[in-house]
């Protein structure tokens, strides 16, 4: 089944949420959230995305 969920790549990605290129890779590397590789290139969903922003806040303290 087909849906409409686009795919970032990691530029799309660091235009839209405040980290560098280097923690997103980090993430990325640590699961954080879920890819899609094509090829050697790395694409990231919208939903991925959404469940990031979304998720519930952890305090430190």
């Amino acid at each position: 089944m087909m849906t409409k969920d686009k795919l970032l790549t990691v530029n799309d990605v660091l235009k839209i949420i405040p980290i560098s290129r280097s923690g997103l890779y980090s993430a990325i590397k640590r699961g954080d959230f879920h890819i899609v590789n094509v090829g050697k290139r790395i694409f990231i969903p919208t939903w991925a995305i959404d469940e990031l922003i979304n998720a519930p806040k952890v305090s430190n303290g």
